[in-house]
């Protein structure tokens, strides 16, 4: 070879970062002996330099510093195929595959076997945990979510579904389960209305069981039950020794109480008279009748 144009140089020194081996070429940029490049820095901390002769360092690790005029790249190739490859600019870091539809998939060590815990597609869906198999979403995890911010500070942290369809639809919320197949068991719905809030603008709506829509909290407060049948709003606090009961409150006064065989109506500006309306019973022979031995006069 023609020491002129292509040569190693090397440099002995007191110190670690000054002791290097650099391979230079020549640029044909001019003469032989001034307008060589060097390409390739190694020093005796361990650390590479390609296009640079002060590639990065720091304690306790070895580094490859790419150095180029807009950035630097690694690219991976089979049989002269480009796969994929690493690169970095001023526009940020990027993560490519090429020529194919392929993934970029994210593996580690759980102190026994290495296996894959992430992967996004090659058609931008993001697996995280499990194998891919819910193809119609763009994120699947398997496993918990945990979203956690410190803030003192209401809505943090905050998880927010977004339709932007103009048309103001809302999101929702899908509980399924698995039994032979995936099915649905519950959802919550929320409903844009005519694109302000309303009282069909802005409702939140839960659907169980059939897939029907069961209960509508509407936007003006108002609280629809939507079954076709009679709804039944059951209590049952599961304590055998003193019951269950259902107190209603308006105002911050209690106003009605239901317990099991009566109700009671009180009036909160005379608490002395206690409860004004005692038990309704009805009886099998569609007969009814009122206890007046909890009434009062006056």
């Amino acid at each position: 070879a023609d020491i002129r144009y292509h040569s190693i140089w090397s440099k002995h020194d007191s110190s670690a970062a000054t002791n290097w081996l650099q391979f230079r070429i020549h640029d044909a940029a001019g003469s032989p002996h001034t307008s060589q490049k060097t390409v390739l820095h190694l020093n005796a901390l361990g650390n590479m330099g390609l296009g640079t002769t002060s590639p990065n360092h720091y304690n306790g690790y070895s580094s490859i510093t790419l150095n180029g005029t807009t950035g630097g790249e690694i690219d991976f190739e089979d049989d002269g195929t480009l796969l994929g490859d690493v690169f970095a600019n001023a526009g940020g870091l990027y993560l490519t595959t090429r020529s194919a539809v392929r993934p970029i998939k994210f593996q580690t060590h759980n102190g026994s076997s290495t296996a894959e815990r992430m992967q996004l597609t090659g058609t931008g869906q993001l697996n995280i945990g499990g194998s891919y198999t819910q193809t119609t979403f763009q994120a699947q995890i398997t496993g918990d979510l945990l979203l956690q911010k410190a803030a003192a500070a209401y809505d943090n942290p905050l998880l927010e579904l977004y339709a932007t369809n103009n048309t103001a639809h809302g999101g929702s919320i899908k509980f399924t389960g698995h039994y032979g197949n995936k099915y649905e068991l519950a959802r919550i719905k929320s409903y844009g209305g005519g694109g302000s809030p309303n009282s069909s603008g802005g409702s939140l709506g839960f659907s169980t069981g059939d897939g029907n829509e069961k209960l509508l909290i509407q936007a003006d407060g108002n609280i629809s039950f939507r079954h076709t049948n009679a709804p039944t709003i059951r209590v049952d606090s599961g304590n055998s020794t003193s019951g269950s009961g259902l107190k209603l409150e308006i105002d911050g006064a209690e106003h009605f109480r239901f317990e099991p065989g009566h109700f009671e109506f009180k009036e909160s500006s005379n608490t002395s008279k206690g409860t004004l309306l005692g038990g309704i019973v009805y009886f099998s022979n569609t007969n009814l009748y009122v206890d007046l031995t909890q009434w009062t006069m006056g």
